[in-house]
């Protein structure tokens, strides 16, 4: 809740500012298990639905682009 709140923000913010132009970039992560091509591919579901989840939650999608790193992230 406290993150849809400061992406509204941010929007908000950004259009009242007409040279700005804001996109939000939507980041999903996996780890290591399965192989390569498995990954990139449950990344970008993961962060295609959370794109739909944020505009339902009433985010303008277009100011959403989905994201899916070619690596996981090491700890």
């Amino acid at each position: 809740a406290k993150a849809l709140a400061e992406i509204k923000e941010i929007l908000r913010m950004a259009q009242k500012d007409e040279t700005l132009d804001v996109t939000i970039e939507v980041y999903a992560h996996t780890d290591a298990i399965g192989d390569a091509l498995y990954n990139l591919r449950l990344r970008e579901s993961r962060a295609k639905q959370m794109r739909v989840w944020l505009s339902n939650a009433g985010i303008d999608m277009r100011k959403l682009r989905a994201v899916a790193p070619l690596q996981f992230e090491q700890e």
